[in-house]
C-alpha cells in the first residue's frame, strides 16, 4: 500500500542528505523530489558511479549555502543521472 513513488519526496540534510542521494542514485525512479541540502554523493571524487537505471522526470534540488559548490554539484549530479536509460 502506500503512496506511489512519484508522490514520494526524499529529502536529506547534512550526512543525511549523503545517505539521500545515494539511495535515490542506487534506486533510481521517478520520485515526486529528491532535495539534498549540504550534501552529496558518498566517496571522493573519481569514485566509479556507474549506476543503471534513471531519475528521469525527478525533480532535484541541490543546496550547499555556497554558489560555486551548489553548481558543481548539481552538474555532476545531471551528468551522472539525468541521462536517459
Amino acid at each position: 500500500q502506500g503512496r506511489p513513488r512519484a508522490a514520494q519526496v526524499l529529502m536529506g540534510f547534512s550526512q543525511g542528505a549523503c545517505l539521500t542521494l545515494e539511495f535515490a542514485a542506487r534506486h533510481p525512479r521517478r520520485y515526486g523530489a529528491i532535495i539534498g541540502l549540504t550534501g552529496g554523493l558518498i566517496g571522493p571524487p573519481g569514485t566509479p558511479r556507474n549506476y543503471p537505471g534513471t531519475l528521469e522526470g525527478a525533480p532535484v534540488f541541490l543546496g550547499t549555502g555556497d554558489p560555486l559548490n551548489d553548481e558543481r554539484a548539481f552538474a555532476e549530479w545531471r551528468f551522472q543521472h539525468h541521462r536517459t536509460a
